[in-house]
């Protein structure tokens, strides 16, 4: 596979998984004005409210397991590539500074496999490279214990990486595969970290009632292609009784999307875009043509084949089909769903729990067969420990 493939392959779905920002208020619904016309059917009652309100977990250690599932899938839904990736990781908030909760992120054990038709590897942390079927273990293994710093501001947002150079040029050295290289520059850009690292920006800024829906808005790059726009709405689904716990169900549905006026026509000048956050290629938010062509190609090369130009002789020997009616245009910028759910722990302030299903469509362009990728993803807190005095 070659970088590009693989970077296109690797960071799409770990960006996009978990994704969420800040909803914007949810108003009770409000009394209806008495007039003369006959009564309306009454307003039903609106139940209970409940305030999620988010505790900063200072002076903590959270434990908890990242699994990730993701397949690209041709025209008719088969599989053709396979990834899985399992992280246990910790995350500890030692101190604040000017209001910022500050963290490090480190990975402690590290899963992964990949399937490409026949072929396959497959890497644990805990087998001896030398012992392992992965062409890139020794580049796997250097992620493990590799302490990585953030700050998260007051309303739960990851706000920056206070040592990710540092960080980087650890995991991925000089000596690095070009293979090893591409799958952690994928696994670990900026983008994919941020959806890692504990953060509570999807919670509503007010108390909610059953049924009661905020929206979710967020702009993430996807490497060098291009910026994605992830519009949801969550939903209060109620409480959730769970290992002892009484736990808030949040539902989230919703769309993955390029930015109006994303794909441009080949040779009209992208405007610059992307987050100037970090060092790592960011995407102009334009997706030329050329660049549409050159993905295609990338999504058929993951199965080996060649793409068609698409000119099909017709049979001499048959009448000519009946012009079909011209189908409703379909929104150019629209890629996929996704869905996510949610668990809150309201006496202890903490998501418990976060999953994801997503589903992108890469739709054919120059002759080439449209292909997709469908990914499951779930982060879950395992264990909660208070750290060490004078730590």
């Amino acid at each position: 596979m070659k970088r590009n493939q693989i970077l296109l392959f690797v960071s799409l779905p770990l960006i996009i998984i978990l994704s969420g920002c800040g909803g914007d208020k949810v108003e009770a619904p409000q009394p209806e004005m008495e007039t003369s016309a006959p009564a309306a059917p009454p307003e039903p009652v609106r139940g209970e409210e409940f305030e999620l309100v988010a505790k900063a977990p200072l002076g903590k250690k959270l434990t908890e397991s990242l699994s990730m599932e993701s397949e690209v899938v041709d025209g008719e839904g088969k599989a053709m590539v396979k990834l899985t990736v399992d992280q246990g990781v910790t995350q500890a908030f030692e101190s604040e500074k000017d209001g910022a909760l500050q963290g490090v992120f480190t990975v402690r054990s590290l899963k992964m496999s990949q399937k490409l038709g026949d072929q396959g590897w497959e890497y644990d942390s805990s087998v001896d490279v030398k012992d392992s079927t992965s062409p890139i273990a020794k580049d796997l293994k250097r992620v493990l214990d590799e302490p990585l710093q953030y700050s998260v501001d007051p309303g739960g947002r990851v706000t920056g990486f206070g040592n990710y150079d540092l960080f980087s040029r650890k995991i991925l050295p000089r000596t690095a595969s070009r293979m090893g290289r591409s799958v952690i520059t994928g696994l670990y850009s900026v983008s994919s970290l941020k959806d890692m690292v504990y953060q509570y920006d999807v919670l509503p800024t007010n108390a909610v009632a059953v049924g009661d829906m905020w929206p979710v808005k967020k702009i993430i790059t996807v490497g060098p292609m291009a910026n994605l726009a992830i519009e949801m709405k969550y939903t209060f689904e109620g409480m959730e009784e769970k290992d002892g716990m009484e736990l808030a169900v949040l539902v989230g549905r919703g769309e993955i999307r390029l930015p109006e006026g994303t794909i441009k026509p080949e040779g009209q000048a992208p405007q610059d875009g992307g987050s100037q956050e970090s060092s790592e290629p960011q995407g102009s938010g334009e997706l030329s043509a050329a660049d549409q062509a050159e993905m295609a190609e990338q999504m058929a090369a993951l199965e080996g084949e060649i793409v068609d130009d698409g000119n099909v002789e017709p049979d001499s020997g048959s009448e000519p089909a009946p012009a079909a009616p011209a189908p409703e245009a379909a929104d150019p910028n629209r890629l996929g769903t996704v869905e996510s759910r949610i668990l809150f722990d309201r006496d202890r302030g903490l998501i418990i729990e976060r999953g994801a299903t997503t589903k992108v469509t890469f739709p054919g362009v120059q002759g080439a067969p449209s292909r997709g990728v469908h990914v499951q993803a779930t982060a879950r807190m395992t264990a909660l420990e208070d750290l060490p005095a004078g730590n």
